[in-house]
């Protein structure tokens, strides 16, 4: 980062601040701010701030919302918009109805004094206008009294709590206690699942705010493999708003009572049962850094489980061609080789509802009904060089015509040939058979690195089988790719008619117990996270989410904007978003406060924000590479922070400070 230096003189040194630097444009971003917050239960009003805007032009729409009740205009339908003061400040009564003390969430627009828009009530979705016709808004959340909250990983939390009744999912009892829910000494979330009195008691954590589209990532510290069979854990958004199925999208790691299935973990868009909307994969054995995501836009899911604290998708580059089948004719599929009973096929007959998992077609293979066991299947060969790593993967289906033998199944190959069409290496994924759950598409990946004498690599599905053993197997969605990544699982869910739109939806993670059912194990089960991260779109790329960006009155789709100084305070919009502080209001910046000797110490102290992470740094000079670390890692507070040196004030003629923003 750029940056520019503040002096601020003592006795006998100089202590120095880094501020960003920005070239001072005409003013763009606008604000809306909450300076006082009533409490929850309060019948106090409601304080803020605009900043950018002629306030004579302008007026503020507030909004409460009741959990169970929705979105109500505030103070009154009659007196839908509060009126600003010269000096920016207003005030709104937004306890004008019977519940209203009780609102969890607060939001206010920043609109023209013209705007006319339906008064809200019981609505949970915001209406699109007020984000429309607003230069900025802001929104705040209260815990409701006797609700045990926490922030943790740059969010508020609910613990969620069911009293002495038993409620879904399961049904189980459900635990505020800080036995089954906590935050470890090293910032880590563990949410447990416990025996208390003969009761085994669940865990559900619950986001006070709303994210909205953009990629939910829930960076996991447990391997799913030690779950229970009995035992869920669940990452998904939740919405009170019925349609669309609550806006459920979840990644889920669990068995589903059934020990011998050998994926552990799923992607789905409710309802589950609906065709292609649930895939199930498998966390290798041993992971403890899997990160189970979810990108949500308008038109798609995109579902992913990496490992890694920073797992970076790579663009993938499929070498099969008509990897989903839907090219060919009749039971032929265009570029593929297919032997014996397989068949391209846009039905799984009529035992299942499930057909293709994208598309209209998949390929069916069967067979073959031979007293002697024997194969069929379908390839595609592809030049490949030694030294190379491949992957293979995509989705079987154990449906329509289910299996009834682990002596029949399906599986994928990746086989290295060499110029005789010889394979020199074979890897498999696991079986398709009779322990696979019926109607579910399961994820397989293969990888491997060409041998010396590769000239092709053969990326295969089958069915082994003989007479007796019934059973088909579907595969779809097939890629094969030399771009390898740390990605585990990967699905793209297209189908626009199921995707929700954004609403009321909040994050929760739980763990529980399938049917209520006691863990098999007879022992507590936990689940352990290092972070839960959430990247909002950012449709111009300029690093700056859109939200954020149509929240301070910038434009989402022109990149300029990002690197003005619209308040004149030396950061950019971008500084100010990476710094948390409003880019319309020049009081709001990262610099020193204040500066202190104290005996042979300096105090150095700084407006701090939540979340966001700083250093303090020292030097002799104004020289770039002279600089010294007193302290880092210092977590902002969202006050005042002061940081010492010890000794800083002693044996040198002058001393230079500078706070930077951690990254």
């Amino acid at each position: 980062m750029k940056a520019k230096l503040l002096l601020l003189p003592l006795a006998c040194c100089t202590v120095v601040a880094i501020l960003g630097v920005g070239n001072p444009q005409a003013r763009a971003a606008d604000s809306v701010e909450f300076t006082a917050v009533p409490p929850y239960g309060s019948q106090s009003n409601l304080f803020g701030n605009v900043y950018g805007v002629n306030p004579a032009n302008y007026r503020v729409a507030v909004l409460i919302y009741i959990d169970g009740a929705g979105w109500f205009t505030k103070p009154t339908c009659a007196a839908p918009l509060t009126t600003i003061q010269p000096g920016g400040t207003w005030t709104a009564d937004i306890t004008t109805g019977g519940a209203d003390s009780n609102a969890t969430r607060i939001a206010a627009f920043l609109v023209p004094s013209s705007f006319s828009q339906p008064c809200v009530t019981n609505q949970f979705c915001l209406p699109t206008a007020f984000y429309q016709q607003s230069v900025a808004n802001v929104t705040t959340t209260r815990t409701p009294t006797g609700v045990r909250s926490f922030h943790w990983s740059g969010f508020d939390w609910s613990v969620k709590t069911s009293g002495v009744s038993t409620v879904g999912p399961g049904p189980n009892f459900f635990s505020d206690s800080t036995n089954n829910v906590f935050i470890d000494s090293s910032g880590r979330l563990h949410l447990r699942i416990i025996n208390v009195g003969g009761n085994w008691q669940c865990a559900e954590v619950v986001s006070q705010s709303t994210p909205g589209y953009g990629t939910y990532g829930f960076h996991l510290a447990t391997d799913p493999n030690t779950l229970d069979p009995n035992v869920t854990l669940g990452l998904f958004t939740w919405s009170n708003e019925p349609p669309f199925f609550d806006r459920e999208m979840d990644n889920e790691c669990g068995r589903w009572e059934n020990p011998l299935d050998y994926a552990n973990s799923q992607f789905v868009v409710q309802p589950y049962y609906a065709p292609s909307q649930l895939v199930r994969y498998r966390v290798p054995f041993g992971t403890t850094n899997a990160v189970p995501s979810f990108n949500w836009t308008t038109n798609s899911i995109i579902y992913t489980c990496t490992t890694g604290t920073n797992a970076v998708l790579t663009a993938i580059t499929n070498q099969l061609v008509n990897p989903g089948f839907e090219s060919g004719g009749g039971t032929a599929a265009s570029n593929w080789t297919q032997f014996n009973d397989a068949y391209r096929t846009a039905t799984n007959n009529t035992l299942s509802q499930t057909t293709a998992l994208d598309g209209a077609n998949s390929m069916k293979i069967y067979g073959p009904f031979n007293a002697s066991p024997g194969i069929a299947g379908a390839f595609q060969d592809i030049h490949a060089s030694p030294g190379q790593t491949w992957e293979f993967y995509g989705f079987g289906l154990n449906s329509g015509d289910p299996m009834t033998n682990t002596a029949g199944y399906g599986v994928s190959q990746l086989i290295f040939l060499n110029s005789s069409s010889n394979a020199i290496s074979t890897s498999e994924s696991q079986h398709f058979d009779s322990n696979t759950p019926f109607d579910q598409w399961q994820y397989f990946l293969l990888a491997g690195t060409a041998p010396a004498g590769t000239v092709a690599v053969r990326l295969q599905v089958l069915h082994s089988g003989s007479a007796g053993i019934a059973g088909s197997v579907w595969w779809d969605e097939l890629v094969a790719t030399t771009n390898v990544d740390n990605t585990i699982a990967r699905y793209t869910f297209t189908n626009a008619a199921a995707i929700p739109p954004s609403c009321d939806e909040n994050i929760r993670l739980n763990l529980w117990l399938v049917n209520g059912n006691p863990p098999s194990n007879g022992q507590t089960a936990e689940a352990i996270f290092d972070s839960v991260t959430f990247f909002g779109d950012d449709t111009d790329g300029d690093g700056i989410p859109d939200a954020w960006e149509i929240a301070h009155g910038l434009n989402p789709t022109n990149s300029s904007d990002a690197a003005r100084d619209d308040d004149g305070d030396g950061f950019s919009n971008l500084q100010e978003y990476l710094a948390g502080t409003d880019p319309a209001n020049p009081a709001s910046s990262l610099h020193v406060t204040s500066s202190v000797i104290t005996g042979h110490d300096v105090q150095v102290s700084f407006a701090s924000v939540l979340d966001k992470n700083y250093l303090l740094e020292s030097s002799a000079s104004f020289s770039p590479t002279n600089w010294m670390i007193i302290t880092q890692n210092v977590a902002g507070t969202g006050g005042t922070i002061s940081l010492a040196d010890p000794g800083g004030a002693t044996n040198v003629p002058s001393r230079f400070y500078r706070v930077r923003l951690m990254q």
